[in-house]
């Protein structure tokens, strides 16, 4: 240890760049000179940790004093040792007696806030906003009643203290979109009080375009998709953008999309639009959003929210990764937060049940350089086709992924499927067939390309839960906290800590 203690600053820092945050918690155990050493923000900075940390999509951990981010490490830590056990150990365990049928759930902020909507009996959907600060005091901050939601999403803003969220809603003959807003404050995270949601806008069906079929927000930003047949074989799929800031929307009429079950994620003024060729291959490409969107000045003559400016498509893509060959019947799930975990998860599951073994399944990680942020931007509107995404396009260079063949239990299916935030781990709720027996499953992804994932039940066999497994409704997953929401049938939701 003397010897070590005589080496110079520069050589200890070099060594400290290639051990493992577990090596450099030994070291600081072992004297008062090494504890000092291994305290300092720069040690903790040069250290790789490939696990997601419980932080803010827009905080970088390098700007994280070594106080803060040697606790987050440490959770990160634990919470990984615990997820790769054979059945992982529940630390704490919450009840949110909600009511209604629970429909959709998000957790959101580090799962500070847990978003939800459920559906009642008289076709009302209820809104909720929940307080997770303190399990033993879990408190409702928003409620409101909406009529005929089809669909929603929700996302936190930059500075943490405003929740944007996003409706579908098809009354009678009629569709439109409403956009809302929640404005937060230190009080409401653990005092109970109802804040009421501020309308921003509502925006009605485009006949043009089709009809509303999926939401993302991110940010102060929100994409919709939209789906409308015409009489192809693949119908027409487009994308409407809203800056919620600057009350610009445009409409991307991208009609040489040719893609089947098309799911797009929003992250970091960039855009990743999944879906199917007819070849059956899984497609995904980054695009950057169109400047009119990005700009933080109001660029256009009419007054916000009042005037949709039409463009033909996102123009070339800044990044394609490799095509993904997948079944004709397979079915796939993508991660929402990109920016968390710097890379996009894809989970593809074999549905059928013909064979002992399901074939074709597997879990994929699209990892986004570094760059991606730099890359050049696509100046819109512009008054000339832009480049379309047919077979004429230029073929571009592709982005290789790190694929991971997995087996799930023979003769069974997931019923409900929810991956992590951070994209680094999932569950869902998987049905037997043969014994109609249901238990949550896990996964998690390899931390070298030697490994493989991790893929086996949540709990241990016969475990006493305080409801029935096929009462699940809806799942709400953050891999980063190490929180599962369970939500039920009957309105409970059953919240589950992992570290």
């Amino acid at each position: 240890m003397s010897s070590l203690l005589h080496l110079s600053e520069d050589i200890l820092l070099e060594i400290c760049r290639h051990i493992s945050p577990i090596d450099l918690l030994s070291l600081k155990q072992t004297g008062r000179a090494l504890y000092a050493f291994g305290c300092t923000d720069y040690v903790w900075h040069q250290l790789q940790v490939d696990l997601p940390l419980d932080i803010p999509p827009f905080i970088d951990s390098k700007a994280l004093p070594a106080s803060r981010l040697q606790p987050l490490i440490t959770h990160a830590l634990r919470l990984d040792h615990n997820w790769r056990q054979q059945w992982s150990q529940v630390k704490r365990t919450a009840k949110i007696d909600h009511g209604d049928i629970l429909s959709h759930m998000q957790l959101l902020d580090c799962s500070q806030w847990l978003f939800t909507m459920a559906r009642s009996h008289r076709s009302k959907a209820h809104i909720s906003l929940w307080s997770l600060h303190d399990m033993t005091s879990v408190h409702r901050v928003v409620h409101f009643e909406i009529p005929c939601i089809f669909k929603t999403y929700a996302g936190m803003q930059r500075n943490n203290k405003e929740i944007i969220f996003a409706v579908i809603v098809r009354l009678h003959d009629s569709e439109f979109m409403s956009i809302y807003s929640v404005q937060l404050d230190d009080d409401a995270l653990i005092a109970p009080k109802l804040i009421p949601p501020r309308l921003i806008h509502t925006i009605e069906q485009q006949p043009h375009l089709g009809i509303f079929t999926d939401l993302h927000v991110h940010a102060h930003y929100v994409v919709a998709k939209l789906f409308k047949l015409t009489g192809r074989t693949i119908p027409h799929t487009s994308f409407l953008l809203i800056n919620t800031r600057t009350g610009v929307i445009v409409a991307a009429y991208m009609k040489d999309l040719h893609l089947s079950n098309v799911q797009i994620r929003l992250f970091d003024e960039h855009v990743v639009v999944t879906g199917v060729k007819a070849d059956m291959a899984l497609i995904n490409r980054v695009y950057r959003l169109p400047d009119i969107i990005t700009s933080p000045f109001l660029s256009t003559t009419s007054p916000p929210f009042q005037q949709i400016i039409t463009i033909d498509d996102f123009g070339l893509p800044v990044l394609v990764f490799d095509p993904l060959p997948i079944k004709s019947d397979a079915e796939y799930h993508t991660s929402d937060d990109i920016s968390k975990s710097g890379g996009l998860m894809v989970l593809c599951v074999d549905p059928s049940i013909d064979s002992p073994r399901h074939s074709g399944e597997f879990v994929a990680r699209c990892l986004l350089p570094p760059n991606i942020k730099t890359s050049p931007s696509h100046t819109c509107p512009s008054p000339s086709p832009s480049p379309s995404l047919s077979n004429s396009t230029p073929r571009l260079p592709t982005t290789p992924i790190r694929k991971y063949p997995i087996t799930t239990s023979p003769h069974s299916l997931p019923e409900e499927m929810c991956i992590g935030t951070s994209g680094y781990r999932a569950v869902w709720v998987e049905r037997s067939w043969e014994t109609d027996e249901f238990k949550f499953m896990k996964l998690t992804l390899p931390c070298s390309p030697e490994e493989r994932p991790v893929v086996g039940p949540l709990f241990p066999p016969h475990t006493a839960l305080p409801f029935r497994v096929q009462s699940c409704q809806s799942l709400a997953f953050d891999d980063a906290a190490g929180r599962l929401c369970v939500g039920l049938h009957s309105g409970e939701i059953y919240l589950f800590d992992f570290v």
